[in-house]
């Protein structure tokens, strides 16, 4: 019923708990940006990109644009999470 309509969301529903939402955000976004390379683009505030903000930096963004993979990506910051979980 929603062919050839604009689809401004996604509503998901996780059944198993044992889930990487980064790593399901990551291939999420660079799937869709895979598919529709003509369609696909980062919303940006009055500054930044949205997603920058949730990120904290230009990381996510930049390594999805770059074709990087999640393993890749996530390299960069497994050191900084190991030394947050010992809080």
């Amino acid at each position: 019923p929603y062919k050839g309509k604009i689809c401004t969301g996604l509503r998901m529903n996780l059944v198993r708990p044992e889930y990487d939402p980064i790593l399901l955000s990551y291939e999420l976004i660079k799937g869709l940006k895979e598919l529709y390379p003509n369609d696909f683009k980062w919303n940006k505030g009055s500054a930044n990109h949205w997603v920058d903000q949730l990120w904290g930096n230009d990381n996510f963004r930049k390594s999805i644009d770059a074709g990087i993979s999640y393993q890749e990506f996530r390299k960069g910051f497994e050191s900084v999470e190991r030394e947050e979980q010992k809080r």
